[in-house]
């Protein structure tokens, strides 16, 4: 089900998407509206490095989109090093917006190598001088987190993992869920 690069406009008008074995896109800078996400996806096998370490029941990775009413229910497990894994997407660079967005599956991830953003709703963000808004959003899921390095850090959130420029907007946004870690524990 992995399409490489969406930039138009998805709109599921409310509609429900079940039995998802495989992130939906590679690279998404379009608009997604109104979209229920089901399934499960197991990726502690898969031999494609960037679906491995950047698991994502919608994109491995955002740029410049637009997502409003993006709920996932999908359960997910990843392993590897250096992992962007989240509940929505994996990686977001530039500028990207997400409202009433939610997350309420089962994420496991075993890691074995350098640093790691896990979260809820994104992974890990590069505003890169842009804005990155939250606004409405819900992670009432649970992730668990086993394994590291000594001396690396992973940080973990129920909204968003890690960032690493300025640039993150968080507006009546909620974090109800479970974050276990047997590492660093941030954001």
């Amino acid at each position: 089900m992995l399409t490489a690069t969406f930039t138009g406009v998805f709109d599921g008008n409310g509609k429900t998407l079940s039995g998802i074995n495989k992130t939906l896109f590679q690279q998404f800078n379009g608009t997604v509206t109104n979209l229920i996400l089901r399934g499960e996806i197991d990726a502690t096998a898969e031999v494609n490095e960037e679906i491995a370490r950047k698991t994502a029941s919608f994109a491995l990775n955002a740029s410049g989109a637009t997502m409003t009413g993006l709920v996932s229910y999908m359960n997910l497990k990843a392993k590897g090093g250096n992992i962007n894994a989240g509940g929505l997407v994996g990686y977001i660079k530039g500028k990207n917006q997400f409202t009433d967005c939610q997350y309420y599956g089962e994420y496991e991830i075993e890691w074995t190598g350098t640093d790691a953003g896990i979260g809820g709703i994104v992974g890990w963000s590069n505003p890169s001088g842009s804005a990155i808004t939250f606004e409405g959003c819900h992670f009432g899921g649970k992730i668990t987190v086993t394994g590291g390095v000594n001396g690396r850090t992973a940080w973990v959130g129920g909204i968003l993992g890690n960032e690493s420029q300025a640039g993150i907007y968080l507006k009546n946004c909620v974090s109800a869920g479970t974050v276990t870690s047997d590492i660093t524990t941030g954001t």
